[in-house]
């Protein structure tokens, strides 16, 4: 009999915390941020050969924002990417026709695949030498509010 009630009292505190895990699960937070948040997803190719028209790296991000500071026509949310080898920004408009997985009326969440052409993103400043490239990447709101930072993994340029 003592066994059966200490099972009762197991059961019951084993239901408590499925539906205490539950709950926590399923109260999601859908506060737009301050700021625009990205996550570096995936880097591919990580080797690309000097300025070839055949070479492209697609870099793939995950981003979340207000759905206001997406932007118009007068004003775009930009991609931009820092070259880790002189510091010289490349600006890339937001892609218009986003894959959005998420719209509520707090927060835009989705995904966007870069694909940056080896001529002129990935060019050698000698020619004959390999080098290692990185990029730091982020976005601009319309109200050139800035994102976190993410940064590639070394992608390698072969002569």
């Amino acid at each position: 009999m003592l066994t059966l009630v200490y099972m009762n009292k197991v059961r019951i505190i084993v239901a408590f915390l499925f539906l205490a895990v539950g709950v926590i699960s399923c109260n999601k937070n859908n506060v737009a941020p301050d700021k625009p948040e990205i996550a570096l997803l995936s880097v591919e190719p990580t080797t690309v050969k000097n300025g070839a028209a055949f070479d492209t790296v697609k870099i793939s991000l995950r981003y979340t924002m207000d759905p206001d500071q997406i932007g118009d026509e007068s004003s775009d949310v930009k991609v931009i990417l820092r070259d880790s080898r002189d510091s010289t920004d490349q600006n890339i408009i937001f892609p218009s026709g986003i894959n959005l997985e998420n719209l509520d009326n707090k927060v835009v969440t989705g995904t966007i695949t870069l694909s940056l052409a080896a001529n002129p993103f990935f060019i050698l400043a000698d020619p004959q030498t390999a080098d290692t490239i990185q990029y730091r990447i982020f976005l601009e709101n319309k109200d050139n509010i800035t994102s976190n930072i993410v940064t590639t993994p070394e992608i390698i340029v072969v002569p």
